[in-house]
This record gives C-alpha cells, structure tokens and sequence, in this order.
C-alpha cells in the first residue's frame, strides 16, 4: 500500500489539471478511467486498497448503513439524528420533539459526499452552495453499526 501511495502522491497535485483533458469541469472529480488508462498495473493495485473506495458521491458509495435503524437521540441536546435515502442520494436529518412528540426545529440537508472506506467508519459531507465543506455530525462505525 505505501508503494501504491508513494507514486499516487507526486502527481496527485496535477488531477485538476488532467482533469480538464477528460473534460470535467475544475473543481468537479475525476474519473477513474482517467488514471487507468495511462497506470493501468498501479490503478489495479489501487483498486485492492480502501483508500480506492475512501471518498464517494452517495450514490457510488458502496451501501453500508442501516437506514431501517432507528434515530440516534442524543440527549443532553434533545435532538435526533438520522442518515436516510433519498433516492440514490442520502440526506441528513435532525429534530427535537415537542411535548406531543411531534418534529419541531428539522433541519434536513443533503449528503455531497462520503468519507471513508467503511472498513472502520465512514462520516458524511454537506457542501455549501459556496462550496465549503462540512462534516456532519453522525457517522457510521462498523463494529458498532
């Protein structure tokens, strides 16, 4: 895996730039193809690592959650949290209850990104329409799901 990181990282730096040769727009992710077609042995070797699968859309992230869970209440906030589908896309959502038990105070925003390989754990994206980048506060554990 070092070997594979080792020669990733010098030309790392230039995917914008190659990027736009496949013609995906600056600052938009390039494919994989990208790279296959020119490292072919090295992509393959990559493809073996979690790093290949450390950051997704939602829709290409390779399914590990349990949306049927039920809400995580965290309670010196009062607030759930919830990860759902939406479509081939996620969304996140949190909310308090009122004294009827009814939603109040929801706030749902939809998952830009997904982090991590999902060997140990994975954390969520939200992207302002500014661009900047937000971790949302929940995030899947495997041994604890």
């Amino acid at each position: 895996m070092k070997r594979v990181l080792a020669a990733l990282l010098p030309w790392l730096a230039t995917s914008l730039a190659w990027g736009a040769a496949w013609g995906a727009p600056a600052g938009e992710y390039l494919p994989d193809a990208a790279c296959a077609s020119c490292h072919g042995e090295l992509f393959a070797s990559f493809q073996e690592v979690g790093m290949a699968r450390s950051l997704a859309s939602p829709a290409r992230a390779v399914p590990l959650e349990d949306f049927a869970a039920p809400p995580y209440f965290h309670a010196p906030s009062g607030r759930f949290y919830q990860m759902a589908r939406n479509g081939e896309g996620m969304v996140f959502r949190r909310w308090r209850q009122d004294e009827k038990g009814r939603r109040v105070d929801q706030l749902e925003l939809p998952v830009d990104w997904v982090l991590g390989s999902g060997h140990t754990s994975r954390v969520y994206l939200y992207a302002t329409p500014s661009g900047e980048l937000f971790q949302l506060p929940l995030a899947w554990y495997t041994q604890e799901k």
